[in-house]
């Protein structure tokens, strides 16, 4: 409960409840309430993750049928950098981080993440384009054939 686990362990008599992340011992017996922890859990300084609600798992496949368990940790940037991959793959308008919908589907899906304005998005793709485009150019200044790019509209 909180990051903090139960030992078989007894000081004096008393059942002691020992810190997942700096290994003190807190009273834990039943009588004792939970109040304590959840003091000890929110001070404590060796803990990485400030918020509880931050403490969601994340699940992925590593290799044939076999799927991991990890810690989530949600990442404004992270989220930010999927908005504009969604907005650039699918062509929609810019505009739409403005609309109402997409404000109230993002605060019931991740509350945590913090809708950007349409001219923040437009920056963050303008980045995410200029370093596609120095990549291509070093890429393309490595080869000795010559290249021809086109288009399609």
């Amino acid at each position: 409960m909180f990051g903090i686990t139960l030992r078989d362990k007894k000081v004096y008599g008393k059942w002691k409840v020992i810190c997942n992340y700096c290994a003190k011992s807190l009273l834990g017996e039943a009588r004792q309430g939970t109040s304590h922890l959840r003091s000890h859990f929110k001070s404590c300084k060796l803990r990485t993750t400030r918020d509880i609600k931050q403490s969601f798992f994340k699940t992925h496949k590593e290799g044939g049928e076999t799927v991991a368990v990890d810690n989530y940790v949600f990442n404004q940037q992270t989220s930010r950098d999927a908005l504009c991959k969604m907005i650039i793959l699918h062509e929609y308008p810019m505009s739409m981080v403005e609309h109402i919908g997409f404000k109230e589907i993002c605060d019931v899906g991740q509350p945590l993440f913090k809708v950007v304005s349409q001219n923040t998005l437009k920056n963050d793709i303008m980045k995410d384009y200029n370093a596609e485009k120095e990549k291509m150019k070093l890429m393309l200044s490595k080869i000795q054939s010559r290249v021809i790019i086109t288009t399609d509209m």
